[in-house]
């Protein structure tokens, strides 16, 4: 009588057993894999187990997983497996993780350490990952590289400022339209923030240098050929009723 995982899988082990006797398969003449009757990653390489078909292997590594409730399949078992018995080991892999990761959180181990993302050969592969996620958002148009990205972010942002205003919430609170206030009053009075004269300066200086940079730059319209400034293409982009960011920098 079959009342557990544990019993499914023995009774299948026999199963196997006995078919591949009665059919004459054997390792000299069929691939197959040494199967551990108790899984080597819980009890070690105990000599106790019998050959088995890959198939027949991958599913009683999942049989294994399920009885022991221990991750025992091999990356390449998946293939072999039938889809309830995948989604059956599925599900206790997903519960696994999120124990795990639990830990993890708790007791700062693994990626939840802080020191782990100081640690030189993780901040290269982070920085390598970002590359080789940017190159693939550039190639592929997507994300902020999406031509139709700022048109998305300015409706969000309309949406989003029009509820605002109707519900009377962020800087459209009459309470916050207070608080902004006084606080504006209270940096004039003393001098301080954007009313500094030391940050007055520094705020000149840089529009200064961004003109100065602006102005130095030679944009390109994509549509007729038109050369001058940034805005000045957009503008002539605009004028003839074309898109304003249909323009290249050329220097």
């Amino acid at each position: 009588m079959i009342d557990s995982y544990w019993d499914l899988y023995v009774a299948y082990i026999a199963k196997c057993v006995k078919e591949n006797k009665e059919q004459d398969i054997d390792p000299h003449h069929y691939e197959m894999e040494w199967n551990h009757f108790l899984p080597q990653c819980i009890f070690g390489d105990q000599p106790l187990g019998q050959y088995l078909s890959l198939k027949q292997h991958a599913i009683a590594t999942a049989l294994q997983t399920l009885a022991f409730e221990h991750k025992c399949l091999c990356g390449w078992h998946k293939k072999y497996l039938p889809l309830p018995l995948i989604n059956l080991v599925g599900e206790f892999y997903v519960k696994a993780g999120q124990k795990v990761g639990q830990e993890n959180v708790q007791f700062s181990r693994g990626i939840c350490d802080p020191a782990t993302h100081l640690l030189p050969q993780v901040v290269e592969a982070k920085r390598q990952n970002g590359i080789k996620i940017s190159k693939k958002f550039i190639e592929q148009s997507i994300g902020i590289f999406d031509p139709k990205f700022k048109e998305k972010i300015h409706e969000t942002r309309v949406k989003s400022g029009n509820r605002a205003v109707i519900e009377k919430t962020g800087i459209h609170d009459p309470k916050n339209k207070q608080l902004v206030l006084d606080a504006g009053k209270i940096a004039m009075e003393q001098g301080i923030g954007i009313f500094d004269p030391k940050n007055k300066q520094r705020v000149l200086e840089g529009s200064r240098k961004a003109g100065k940079i602006s102005i130095s730059q030679k944009w390109k319209s994509t549509i007729d050929g038109y050369i001058s400034t940034a805005p000045a293409v957009a503008n002539h982009n605009k004028r003839n009723g074309w898109d304003p960011n249909s323009r290249i920098r050329i220097s």
